[in-house]
């Protein structure tokens, strides 16, 4: 039994945390990077004004933060973005938006992850544990 615990203790944790953070950040990310590709290129007339706001901000640090995670390279700086980003979201939605907990345990969930990413690195099973 000790054994076991001792296997999963090492970096197949930390290897399924950021597996798991990463693939849901680029899961809920991609429509949303894949909506604005046209309008991040440019206005086509000069009535449409270029899409680029915060919520273009965040669906890339997602998916380009999900990206890194997976990968484990600089993958503690990233995650103390996006736990500042999730910590601001969670704040927002539960102290002024006063909103119900299922509404931001989402975000709570990936505030944890990045957390753990944070603390504890990238772990055996990274690329920034080769280089």
């Amino acid at each position: 039994m000790l054994e076991i615990i001792l296997l999963l203790s090492g970096g197949w944790v930390l290897l399924f945390v950021r597996l798991a953070l990463g693939s849901v950040l680029i899961y809920y990310s991609w429509p949303r990077v894949r909506g604005l590709l046209p309008g991040l290129v440019g206005a086509k007339s000069a009535n449409q004004k270029s899409s680029f706001s915060l919520d273009t901000l965040i669906a890339l640090i997602n998916f380009v933060g999900g990206t890194i995670i997976i990968t484990g390279l600089s993958s503690q700086i990233v995650a103390l973005i996006l736990a500042l980003q999730y910590l601001g979201i969670v704040i927002w939605k539960a102290a002024k938006e006063r909103s119900p907990f299922s509404d931001w345990s989402h975000d709570l969930l990936l505030l944890s992850l990045s957390l753990i990413v944070m603390a504890f690195g990238s772990g055996l099973y990274s690329a920034s544990f080769f280089l």
